[in-house]
């Protein structure tokens, strides 16, 4: 056997060689991943919200053909009895999704409690957002209290570790009276159906006129939603802001 020895000139050369055999490796690996994760991500204008009444959803279907989902996690201070096995589902298929607390706030008290209990059961499945649906006062609340517990439970639940707060209610409610609290919020949800009829018609939103805050319109509860045998609420982007801001994802 012949024994061969490399001098120290051909070992640095040898090594140069392989560091850039792995740069240009490592930057093509990088590259390869970008793309591939920009061609998975393809936008399909399809934005849901689901809650216990969409029965049997076929999560297979609703996160291959919808860009993103937001879920019910609580109603009139109680929990959603399905939310947490469906964001287990979504979180399984790494499916981004924002949740929403239905609230009928009766204190400063109550609005803490609600805050905190939305908070235990949402955050270990990290959503990308967090809403506040002011669809229904609590008995006896005027409107003027309630903004004061809406301040106090979007002061709790950032308190308690929720990055980006939104609130949800229907279009004339924000215009007249919830427009003077839109600096609490990083995004708005706002609702409004025109005629209803499964698909967008144009309707003109008119609490845009109040805030520049209106990232995402729900504009029918008849939709057709993939996977879902009934219809249900669908939502659109604004163009306010990019759909990444409420995925995280890359488009092409």
């Amino acid at each position: 056997m012949n024994n061969y020895q490399l001098n120290n000139k051909q070992i640095e050369l040898m090594n140069s060689w392989l560091d850039e055999a792995y740069r240009q490796g490592y930057v093509a690996g990088q590259k390869a991943a970008e793309n591939e994760e920009e061609l998975y991500y393809p936008i399909h204008n399809c934005i849901p919200d689901l809650s216990v009444y969409q029965k049997n959803p076929d999560f297979d279907k609703i996160c291959n053909e919808c860009d993103f989902v937001i879920l019910r996690a609580r109603v009139c201070n109680k929990n959603d009895t399905v939310f947490e096995e469906r964001a287990k589902e979504l979180v399984k298929r790494n499916m981004p999704f924002a949740v929403y607390d239905y609230v009928t706030l009766m204190s400063n008290a109550n609005a803490t409690a609600q805050a905190e209990a939305f908070y235990k059961i949402a955050s270990p499945y990290n959503p990308r957002i967090w809403y506040i649906d002011t669809e229904q006062l609590g008995t006896g609340v005027s409107y003027g209290a309630e903004r004061e517990y809406i301040k106090t439970y979007v002061a709790r639940l950032r308190e308690l570790g929720a990055k980006v707060i939104g609130q949800y209610t229907g279009d004339w409610k924000y215009s007249t009276y919830y427009w003077q609290i839109q600096d609490l919020f990083d995004t708005l949800w706002i609702a409004s159906y025109g005629k209803n009829t499964g698909t967008y018609d144009g309707v003109t939103l008119k609490s845009a006129e109040k805030t520049n805050k209106i990232d995402l319109h729900q504009f029918t509860d008849k939709g057709t939603i993939p996977g879902i045998a009934t219809k249900g609420d669908l939502s659109r982007l604004t163009g306010n802001k990019p759909l990444e801001f409420f995925t995280g994802r890359k488009y092409l």
